[in-house]
């Protein structure tokens, strides 16, 4: 009994940014994932196609490969995308206080962001209530 022929319509990529690889990925159809990508806010100046298509099986293999190798030569470091940078960006610049093990999914850092605005302007109506009660019982000698 002969094998089925498995379509080859998967494309692998990568994302870069210059020469630095974002993220590896594999899509049926390039300039949609490309529109996702962008529409997502993932930063990076080029999609660049590796390869011919091949079958499904064989791009998630790829990929697998590919992330494995780079962590391999990159110290262990997965290939950084948009949440990672913006989730080290907001540790760096202590907006967020997490261990550097954890990665957030781009909502929880929204969220994240929202709680942090929302306990700043309640202090500042804290302080500024302090300080009218302060001024009114200063008194006029």
């Amino acid at each position: 009994m002969a094998k089925k022929q498995q379509k080859r319509d998967t494309y692998k990529y990568k994302l870069k940014e210059g020469n630095e690889i974002l993220n590896f990925g594999i899509t049926d159809d390039l300039k949609r994932r490309e529109s996702e990508h962008k529409s997502e806010g993932k930063q990076f100046s080029k999609m660049e196609k590796v390869g011919p298509a091949v079958t499904r099986e064989s791009a998630l293999k790829w990929e697998r490969e590919s992330i494995k190798k780079y962590k391999k030569s990159h110290g262990g470091k997965s290939p950084s995308d948009f949440e990672d940078k913006v989730y080290q960006t907001l540790v760096k610049d202590n907006l967020l206080w997490k261990e550097k093990s954890t990665i957030l999914p781009l909502s929880s850092v929204i969220l994240n962001l929202k709680n942090f605005v929302q306990e700043v302007k309640q202090e500042i109506k804290n302080f500024r209530k302090a300080e009218d009660d302060r001024l009114e019982n200063i008194s006029i000698e």
